[in-house]
């Protein structure tokens, strides 16, 4: 059976007046304990140590800001992809093929990806739904 949580997943933002980062954009409500399906990825997980949403379905973890390997902890999201979006999804989230986080691709600047440079989108468009 398929649940959705409230889950407080807001995108980060740097604010330009300070070097900390501020959660900004839209709350989300991502799905969890279902079953994959031909539009829905299961094995996102959260990482523990730098708190991004990764992919946990690979042996190979990516690479973690906070050093070595991302390590799973939490619910095991399955999270729609490559459908259309409505008033109450965001789309553009996508694998990152180098440190295998979602990242948010509906910007220019991409973000800093902890295997080096920019993330780059790999794969599936995910299609997130959030609280209105």
């Amino acid at each position: 059976m398929s649940r959705t949580g409230k889950v407080f997943a807001q995108a980060i933002a740097t604010n330009h007046y300070s070097d900390r980062p501020e959660p900004a954009g839209f709350e989300f409500a991502l799905p969890y304990g279902g079953s994959p399906t031909q539009n829905a990825q299961d094995n996102w997980r959260f990482c523990r140590k730098c708190q991004a949403m990764f992919f946990n379905g690979y042996p190979n973890k990516g690479a973690c800001p906070a050093g070595g390997t991302h390590k799973a902890a939490g619910y095991n999201f399955v999270l729609p992809h490559d459908v259309s979006p409505t008033s109450i999804t965001q789309e553009e989230w996508r694998f990152c093929g180098k440190c295998q986080v979602m990242f948010y691709n509906g910007y220019d600047n991409t973000g800093a990806c902890a295997a080096g440079g920019s993330h780059e989108g790999a794969g599936y468009n995910f299609v997130l739904p959030h609280y209105p």
